[in-house]
């Protein structure tokens, strides 16, 4: 399991060194749960992530990332509006400890949506044949009973309303890029620049 561990953090740590970016959706309404579990807020203890479910990773470096993408980001969004789901029950993948959303369907026809327009850029890099939308709790093992305490405080209801485009700096921390907000217009998106 710790060699599955070291396999993430190097291809995660790779990836940040190319600055890809990342198209999430946060989940502020996990916060409290978390933190009432002992388990951090933020995602595996990444202080620059929000609880979130990845939709797009890697995507755009960074330094690519200009005002065709953004427009091409708001394009792809078009016909999705924000919608209702809840965090239901944990789940693992070696080394990893999630909360899987319900239902799962709008999270993939997101990712499929983002997929299509950029084929070069494959969620996880194609490493995996089943995708499964997930909000990572740990990365590695937890503190005893959070597991037991999280279980108590699910389902978590939530509601997607954003998509957020994140890069990361040179020291891997990340930072919000632009807000998409689902079911607006397609000039609607909120961005730093």
């Amino acid at each position: 399991m710790a060699e599955t561990r070291s396999g993430i953090a190097s291809w995660l740590k790779k990836l940040r060194t190319r600055r890809m970016s990342t198209l999430i959706v946060p989940v502020r309404e996990a916060e409290p749960s978390l933190a009432a579990a002992g388990a951090d807020s933020h995602c595996a203890g990444d202080r620059t992530l929000p609880p979130h479910i990845t939709v797009l990773y890697p995507f755009v470096p960074a330094r690519q990332i200009d005002a065709s993408v953004l427009h091409a980001i708001s394009v792809a969004l078009a016909g999705f509006g924000p919608f209702d789901f809840a965090l239901t029950h944990i789940g693992y993948f070696p080394g990893v400890v999630y909360l899987t959303p319900e239902p799962v369907e709008p999270f993939q026809q997101l990712t499929a949506a983002l997929s299509a327009r950029w084929p070069e850029y494959p969620p996880y890099n194609g490493a995996y044949d089943q995708l499964v939308p997930h909000l990572t709790v740990a990365m590695g093992p937890l503190r005893a009973g959070v597991v037991h305490e999280l279980e108590h405080s699910l389902p978590i209801h939530a509601r997607a309303r954003e998509l957020s485009l994140l890069t990361p700096d040179r020291n891997g921390r990340w930072s919000l890029y632009a807000r998409f907000r689902l079911g607006r217009a397609v000039s609607s998106l909120e961005s730093r620049r």
